[in-house]
Parts: structure tokens; sequence; C-alpha cells
């Protein structure tokens, strides 16, 4: 090289140094002076890695234009066919920016995204302001291009390391935006850029409400800047200042409406505060899996960038919060639906709550490997909002089935994969089969079906019962004979008026257990329904319903995940077997078998039977006559001429209602959780000073250190000089405390999540439950070995 060429190289060379460090502004200073060191390093590697470049900037230029090329290649038909030559002048289109990255699991959200992007562009016409489409996906070097690099518009950047990312790969989506823009990737016709993520199904059009100042984004209840003085400090922290800390808001980079000049003010702060926030213990601990939410959210106060807050931008419901996703028109009341949470229902449509998991769900993160396309329906009462999830899910999956491309399919004529059920898809399966087998026997009176099967079925909605303990047993001693009354065989549960009396109720309906608990010694008595005596106030006899009774098919009946209301027939099936109702004055009801209802409050039987009228179901209650003992409604409603005795009452679900009379109310179902340890419900807090003390369990645990999983670095600490207890793991602190109702299980709460930590009474070691989705993972004392006290 000449040595002009030298000079003049290294002249650009120190040019670019001094820049860096003489005239680019400091970093923000989180309080150590750490992240500052950090920046110095990583622009060091920068500039080493510009250096290089330099060399050969004509081979980057080249394969800078060929990425572009790839990247513009494809071009959607929907954008192809339609002109805007004569759209008005004041239109400002969006490019649909979907940042993703590689693997079947982000393979099958794309397409769905995908197919709904195409079918909402394909009705909007030529000037709709919702413009080309581009998916933005981080790749491990080594990956091979996935197969909808020829089906859409897709940008490439090499994804971060493990390492690069401290195990976040969520940084990766600041990292490529950031490296998109810097390529000149993202230079669209467009000037604003509409940024999703693949789990969002587009429901309906957004028109374009942000300005070049104000971007639109949705407000996340759980990023309030200012929800508790931890999270205030941290935000002003790493804002700088408070003026700066005052302009956070309660937003994430995604879904967001943004013009590109208003983007490029805020990526860098977005980017250096992510990584920034993840290597701070503190901030790390505190915001969790929402980090690189906090990291846009600082960034873009510190861009000065702000948002309008639009409610109505998307919808995250569950299973726990369903909210309604049409209005009265029938038009879907949110643009976005982000299935993020859980749905979980009971097979009657009862919504699971306190993290339990039902025998119906769907949660995306159960089909790691694909979404198949035999879906299961969601039962029919279930929230619509969880129908409208399916029903998304299902028309894009289904809009395949022809074998050809249709608009906005992605499987280039094949149809959609079946793929392979994951084990909670395959239990279900299983399980519905089973039943399917039940009912076509019981249907065909096939006398091999399991004749203990049909016994234990038959009691389904009967009662009230009674029982005794076994005769000569310590249990009948202990109650010198007594009976107890008031029992009920009811669906997936079982209602003792007497506190001595539980039920363990049916275990897919294979046996029925009844345990009888003395009221001195707790000594419990297990005995079959065989030895039980029917209640005087009953006038059903189960020895005299025989296998093909409508309490068989109520009892399977209710297995079928779509229980409908088209007749009576239908509605008397999903009732039967059901209570107690609480209808105000009327007390507790019970539907029965054979038309039976039970007033809890008058101790007395009458009836009840379903009906439809145009298409509206509902129910009929009537008082007396069933067992002999005279009851009238009018007596218990108070409507003084005893005239009236019946009442109807509308079904909606699981609610019975009737405006006119003021009644009411919605069946409390007691379904257990089925993947979930029990404590999950138990309400909890941080261990204080008091209950350290009187907890035996916890002082054992605070003597040692642990792992989780066989990684190290767990400890149950309770500080002296705080005296609450903290939770020490590798992924962050925490906190730790007992639960009201087990004196061998404590809470573990980390990283967003609660854990039921199960101590075994012998050895020093654990089994923890996640409430969340039920996994289980094991834990020891570390140094501890068998023979030592524990």
């Amino acid at each position: 090289m000449p040595i002009s060429r030298r000079l003049c190289f290294v002249f650009i060379v120190a040019f670019f140094l001094f820049w860096i460090f003489a005239v680019k502004p400091p970093v923000l200073d989180t309080g150590d002076g750490r992240v500052q060191q950090r920046r110095r390093e990583q622009l060091s590697q920068q500039a080493r890695r510009w250096i290089s470049a330099s060399k050969a900037s004509s081979s980057r230029q080249s394969q800078r234009q060929t990425a572009k090329e790839e990247a513009t290649s494809f071009t959607p038909e929907v954008e192809a066919t339609q002109s805007t030559a004569n759209c008005p002048a004041d239109r400002r289109p969006y490019h649909v920016l979907l940042t993703a990255s590689t693997g079947p699991y982000q393979l099958w959200q794309t397409r769905i995204f995908y197919y709904h992007y195409v079918r909402l562009r394909a009705t909007l016409g030529p000037c709709t302001e919702m413009g080309g489409f581009t998916r933005l996906l981080t790749k491990p070097k080594s990956a091979p291009l996935d197969s909808l690099m020829s089906v859409m518009r897709t940008v490439v950047v090499d994804e971060l390391t493990e390492a690069e990312t401290h195990g976040f790969v969520v940084l990766n989506r600041p990292h490529s935006v950031l490296v998109a823009l810097n390529r000149g990737d993202l230079d669209f016709p467009e000037k604003y850029l509409f940024i999703a993520e693949t789990d969002h199904l587009l429901m309906k059009y957004l028109p374009n409400l942000a300005t070049e100042e104000l971007a639109v984004a949705y407000p996340f209840h759980y990023m309030n800047p200012k929800r508790d003085s931890k999270t205030k400090s941290l935000v002003r922290r790493f804002a700088g200042s408070d003026l700066v800390a005052e302009k956070a808001q309660q937003v994430g980079p995604s879904p967001i409406l943004i013009h590109i000049d208003a983007l490029k003010r805020l990526v860098k702060p977005w980017y250096d505060l992510s990584f920034a926030l993840k290597v701070d213990p503190a901030a790390d601990a505190e915001f969790g899996w929402m980090l690189e939410m906090w990291g846009y959210s600082i960034g873009a106060a510190v861009g000065g960038v702000a948002h309008k807050l639009m409610d109505t931008l998307q919808l995250e419901p569950s299973s726990q919060f369903g909210v309604r996703t049409t209005d009265a028109a029938g038009e879907y009341t949110h643009h976005i639906l982000h299935y993020t949470f859980s749905h979980e229902y009971s097979l009657e449509g009862v919504p699971m709550v306190d993290s339990r998991s039902g025998q119906h769900g769907f949660d995306k993160r159960h089909y790691q490997a694909w979404l198949p396309r035999e879906l299961q329906r969601p039962p029919r009462c279930a929230l619509e909002s969880t129908h409208t999830l399916w029903t998304l899910l299902h028309d894009a999956m289904a809009a395949h089935d022809g074998g050809v491309n249709c608009s906005g399919c992605t499987g280039r004529g094949h149809g959609w994969e079946h793929g392979v059920p994951s084990s909670v898809v395959a239990t279900l399966m299983m399980h519905s089969n089973q039943d399917k087998e039940v009912r076509a026997r019981i249907d065909a009176g096939d006398g091999t079906t399991d004749p203990e099967l049909l016994r234990a079925m038959r009691l389904v909605g009967s009662g009230p019962w009674a029982f005794s303990a076994v005769a000569g047993s310590s249990a009948a001693a202990a109650t010198a004979g007594s009976v107890d009354r008031g029992f009920f065989f009811l669906r997936g549960d079982g209602r003792p008026l007497d506190g001595s009396t539980v039920l363990n109720g049916f275990d897919w309906l294979k046996e029925v257990q009844l345990v009888m608990t003395a009221r001195e010694s707790g000594e419990q008595q297990v005995g079959t329904y065989d030895a039980l005596s029917h209640d005087a106030l009953a006038t059903i006899g189960a020895a005299t319903i025989s296998p093909t009774d409508e309490i068989l098919a109520a009892f399977l009946g209710h297995e079928d995940p779509r229980p409908g209301d088209a007749d009576a027939a239908a509605v008397r099936r999903r009732l039967m077997g059901t209570g107690g109702w609480p209808l105000g004055r009327l007390g507790n009801v019970f539907l029965l078998a054979h038309g039976v209802a039970y007033y809890e409050g008058a101790h007395k039987l009458g009836s009840w039977h379903a009906e439809v009228t145009g298409g509206k179901p509902s129910i009929v209650l009537r008082g007396g006559g069933v067992s002999g003992a005279k009851l009238t409604l009018a007596s218990l409603l108070s409507s003084g001429d005893g005239t009236d005795d019946q009442l109807q009452l509308d079904v909606n679900c699981w609610r019975l209602s009737n405006r006119a009379a003021g009644i009411g109310g919605e069946l409390v179902w007691r379904h257990p959780a089925s993947r979930c340890f029990p404590t999950c419900s138990d309400s909890t807090h941080q261990l204080n000073g008091a209950e350290y003390g009187s907890s035996a369990l916890a002082m054992r645990v605070a003597k040692y250190k642990w792992t989780w999983a066989n990684v190290p670095g767990l400890e149950f600490a309770f500080p002296a000089a705080e005296r609450v207890g903290v939770l020490v793991t590798p992924w962050g602190h925490g906190e730790w405390g007992i639960t009201p109702s087990r004196t061998d299980v404590l809470l573990a709460e980390f990283a967003q999540q609660r854990h039921m930590l199960q101590f075994d009474d012998k050895e020093a070691k654990f089994t923890s439950t996640r409430c969340s989705d039920g996994e289980v993972v094991r834990g020891q004392a570390i140094g501890w070995t068998k023979g030592m006290a524990w």
C-alpha cells in the first residue's frame, strides 16, 4: 500500500476514534460506572470491526446489496395487484414489520399472522393505509434459511449468541431492529412502521393514527412506571433524570405504529438500555421477562418519542380475565388478539382460575413442534375470546385444505401439516377417545361395559343421601352410630351439608370413594356407595336405573367439548346433576336426575325441566308433590298468594337468571387443579420475622445453599437488616415465604413466576411445581448427605 494511502487510512481511523470518545454523548450512568465501562469496551470492539470492514468495504457493500435484493425479491400478490395512483393525497400508508426468530414454534405463528395480514389487506382496496409486509428474522449464523423466504419478504439479521444476550433471547429484538435500520433494510416507500409479533392475530383494519412526533402503542397494565417505589427508582436511575423518567410510559415495543424517523431516534437508547438492564441485578430481578419492554419504555423517553395510548389496539385475553371481542353488532372491538396467556377450562366450559390447568386448554407454549390441524374446539360455554382465538387459528389452517395456494396461504400448495400433538394434547385426545368408546358401548347396550363404571354413573345427580360408618369400626364407635345426611353426587363434585363428610368424587368415572372422618379422633374410614342407605326424603332409587337412562347420557354427554343449547334435551343433559345454584331468596338449588329439584334452604324437593323457545334456553322450577311434602315456590319468593308455583329462569351457560323476579346466580364449580399444586391458590406473601421464628422448615432451609434443577446458586436468605425472605437464584433475586395450609411447602417467587416447593421429611431435598403450568423441577441442599440430620 503506498504511503499516501496508509496516511489517509490512519487519519480516517484516528478521526473515527476521536468522534467516539470525544464527541459521542456519554452513556447514561447507572450509579456504579459499570455500564460506561462496558460501553467503552463495546465501542472499542466496534472500532476494530469498523477498521476490518473498511479494508473490505467493497465486499461489504456487495453483500449488503445482495441481502437487500433477497429481502425485496418477493412481492406479495396483494401488493402486486393493487395500484395506489388514484388514492387521496393525504393517505399515510404504513409498512407491517413482523419481528420473528427461527424454529417451528415461530414458524407456525408467522404463517398464521401472514394469512390474516393478506386476508385483511385483500379486503381493504388499494387506498388502504395498511401497506407492504416484511418479516424481520433473527437467525443463528449456521442455521439454514427457512421455507418462508420465498413466501414473504424477509430481512435476515444474524442472531446474537446466548453469551451475548446473557441468556435472554428477547434482546435480539432491539438488536435486529438497530442492525436492519443501520443497513438500510427498513427503507420502505411507506414512512410509518407497524411493528408486530408472531403471536398477534389481526382482527380488523387499523388506520394510521400516528404522526411524525406521536406514535401509537398499547398501554400494558403491568408496565406502569410508577407502580411502586422500586420500579420508580429503577426507571429514574436508568432514565438519567427526573424529567426524562416522568416521560416514560407503560408501553412496549410491540404493537406500535410509529414514524420511521421517531424509530431511528429511540432505537439506540432502546438497545443500550435493554442490555444495561439485563446486566444490572436489581433491574433484572424486578423486571424479569418484561425487561426488554422496559428498555423500550425508558429508551423512548430518552429519545424524546411519546405515544398515544390506545386501549383498543389489542386485547390479551385468557380464561382468567376474558373480555368480549365483539360488540352488539357482531363487529370486532379490538384490532389485535395477542394470545400470550393460556385458556384453561373444565369440559363444561367453566374457566379455571388461580393458575389452574383445565381439562380443555390452549396455550401456545404446548405447541413447540407444530400447531396441529385438528385443534380441538373450546367447550360451548367457554368465554367468547377463547372461541374467537380458536376461530382465527382454525381459519388460517383450514384455508390450506384445498391443496392450492389460497390468498395468504404459506404451504406452497400443500395443506396445513398435521404435526405431532404435545403430551398434553395427546392425553386429552386419549380421554376423548375413551369417552366416545364408553358412550358407544352404552348406546349399543353392550354388556361388556365395565359394570362398576355404570354403577358409579347411575349415582350422578342423585341425593340427598345419608350414610354411616361401617359397623364395628372405630369410626362407628367414635360417631356413636350417627348418620350423616344431605349428601349429593354431583357432576365433578360432591356437596356435603355436614362438615364431617368429604367426597373425593369421580376419577374419570372409574370409582366413587367416600371418606368418613371421626369427629374426635380424626381417623378416616373408607367405603364405597354399596354401604350407603338412601335418605328417606329422596325418591330416587339407584338400583332401579337402567344403563341407558338419562343419567348416563348426561354424565357422558357432558364430556362432549361442544354441548349445545339447540334443544331442551341438550340443556337438560348439561345442567342435570349440578348445584347448588345460589338463587337469592330460593337459597341453593340442586338440579338432580329425573327432573328432581332440591331446595336446600327449605329441605324440600320440587321439580325442574328445560325448555327452548325461539332459540333461547331456559329452565322451569316448580314446587311440591315429588316427595309428598308440599313445597310452594311462592312461599320462598314471598309472593303472598301462594298460587304462583313455578319460576322460569333464562340459561346462559352457567348462569341462571330471571330479571323480573330479581333472581340470578352463577354456578361455582369446585374442580381441583389437574396439574397444579394445591397451595398455588393459597394467599401468600414474602416471609416476615414472626413467620420465620415460628416455622421449623423456614429456619432449616436457610442454613443451606441449594441447587435448582442441578444448577447451584439457590439460597433462602433472611437478612438480619431487612428481616424478610429474600430468594437468591442464578436468575436474579426473588421472594420466599410459608404457605398457610401446609407445613412442608414453601413459596418461591422469582422471574415473575410462583413456585411451590414441597420438602422431603427425611432428606434435604424438594420438588418444585410452577403454578402457571405445573412444570416440576427438583433441588437439594449442597453438602448434605444421607445420614446427616435434617
